[in-house]
């Protein structure tokens, strides 16, 4: 997560082989919404037997295959972070990650809704861990030195793949578990969703550390 290119060369990537199956299972809401309008426009277009309605059905057809692709990528390149849960009702999780493009430490907290069904499929509870897939965004037009925001989605709703599961779990460094634990803390309560950015001294020690453990030859 240390260049400028988050797309295509996250630090630790997902490499998951997304499931279609298995994320509609989670989130069907945006193509249930989807068909409903194009079934809508349809249905006008056949009655008014006019162009008006039917242009749009045409324009909107391609729309879900372009997000399944996106989908699809943020999946396989995304970046993997931890995660926790920290409410069930409604069902809340904390991401850690640093929004850094390459320069300085930018470390924030994100609190984001999840699928209740992850409850029953994940056997998720109250501080259970998860990893998490994501990408990161910019605004061209006001560029910043971090990256202004993420959108994270847990892992197990793209595959469920068991293997796949256990290695994104454990392809997250102990100190990022650390991290997770040393800056949630500092996120108001009650959690609500949104993205919260946290003083890097709270976390600089850690990091440090970090840096240093990196530097000794093995």
């Amino acid at each position: 997560m240390t260049t400028e290119e988050r797309f295509t060369q996250a630090s630790n990537p997902g490499r998951v082989a997304w499931e279609r199956k298995e994320w509609l299972n989670y989130y069907p809401m945006p193509m249930l919404i989807w068909f409903l309008l194009i079934a809508g426009l349809v249905t006008l277009a056949c009655i008014t037997q006019s162009n008006f309605f039917a242009i749009p059905v045409v324009l909107l057809l391609p729309v879900p295959f372009i997000f399944m692709g996106w989908i699809r990528q943020l999946f396989w390149h995304g970046c993997i972070n931890p995660a926790v849960v920290v409410s069930l009702d409604p069902l809340l999780i904390a991401v850690y990650t640093d929004m850094s493009k390459g320069f300085g430490n930018y470390p924030v907290v994100k609190i984001l809704k999840i699928p209740r069904q992850c409850i029953e499929d994940g056997e998720l509870k109250k501080g259970s861990r998860l990893a998490t897939v994501a990408f990161y965004f910019d605004k061209p037009k006001k560029p910043k030195p971090h990256w202004v925001d993420f959108k994270p989605y847990p892992v197990l709703c793209g595959t469920s793949d068991t293997r796949t599961l256990t290695r994104t779990f454990r392809s997250i460094p102990d100190v990022e578990w650390q991290l997770l634990e040393t800056t949630l803390p500092k996120v108001p309560k009650p959690y609500q969703p949104g993205l919260y950015f946290i003083d890097r001294a709270v976390v600089a020690n850690l990091l440090d550390q970090d840096e240093q453990t990196a530097a000794k030859p093995s």
